[in-house]
């Protein structure tokens, strides 16, 4: 994904959680900190850090707000040059990464 300049970005409409819309809750067991770019987790339990490039990181900052996963979406399109469609793979994709190595759980709204 290519970062896309603040003011050749659309604005984007704020997405509003849908019923039942699943969040995906940062585990108390892990501790994550920025280093320019990239965010570091450690998972406390496990002892095991990762790394996560600039649009994982960027995902991470927005699952640590709470957002919505409809919103996460929106807001990552308009920040990055990307297909919509490629992205929400993406997104699915990290997600199941972070879920299977205990760093996020998914709770419904």
């Amino acid at each position: 994904m290519r970062n896309v300049p603040q003011k050749d970005r659309p604005i984007a409409p704020v997405a509003r959680p849908l019923d039942g819309e699943p969040r995906a809750l940062i585990s108390e067991d892990v501790m994550s900190e920025r280093y320019g770019d990239e965010v570091i987790l450690l998972h406390l339990k496990t002892n095991r850090f990762f790394a996560l490039n600039k649009t994982g990181s960027r995902l991470w900052e927005l699952l640590s707000r709470g957002e919505c996963l409809s919103a996460i979406q929106e807001k990552l399109c308009g920040e990055f040059d990307v297909d919509p469609m490629e992205l929400r793979a993406d997104v699915e994709r990290m997600l199941a990464s972070l879920r299977d190595e205990q760093l996020v759980q998914f709770q419904k709204a």
